[in-house]
């Protein structure tokens, strides 16, 4: 049962024909009820799908991200090993710049006597990678810190 109470003038009446009309209006509209409803889900499904789109791309560029900043990480380390080397043979020298692929790498040697202190920097693009490396060279050569 439908009650209809028309506000009309500040007061309060019941109406007849107007319940009429709106149950005649409800019953025609019944399709435009369901195409709205039907539009609204098909908004939320594809707001849904492009979020979970864009959040798999986002996965995807942090991910390669993590892979270049290593593969810098490792093409540093392999400058240390090179500087290691020429310096074990030659305790003489001093700064130096190497490119292992894409990789540019600035070694600049400090210290005196038996100790010598090496910072490296690795650089390719926007990623970059500083590791400092204290070396001893008598009686023994080894790596006395590694600090990355």
């Amino acid at each position: 049962m439908i009650i209809c109470i028309i506000i009309h003038n500040d007061k309060y009446e019941r109406c007849g024909a107007q319940r009429n009309i709106m149950i005649n209006l409800l019953r025609n509209h019944r399709g435009a009820v369901a195409l709205t409803a039907t539009i609204i889900l098909a908004v939320v499904i594809v707001i849904i799908s492009l979020t979970i789109t864009f959040s798999g791309i986002s996965s995807r560029l942090s991910t390669f991200n993590l892979f270049q900043s290593e593969q810098v990480f490792i093409k540093t380390e392999g400058c240390i090993d090179e500087v290691l080397i020429q310096l074990n043979r030659d305790n003489s020298i001093k700064n130096r710049s190497f490119q292992i692929d894409d990789v540019n790498c600035l070694i600049s040697v400090s210290g005196e006597g038996d100790i010598r202190s090496l910072s490296i920097r690795g650089q390719d693009g926007k990623y970059l990678h500083d590791i400092n490396v204290d070396v001893r060279l008598n009686p023994t050569f080894a790596i006395i810190n590694w600090e990355e």
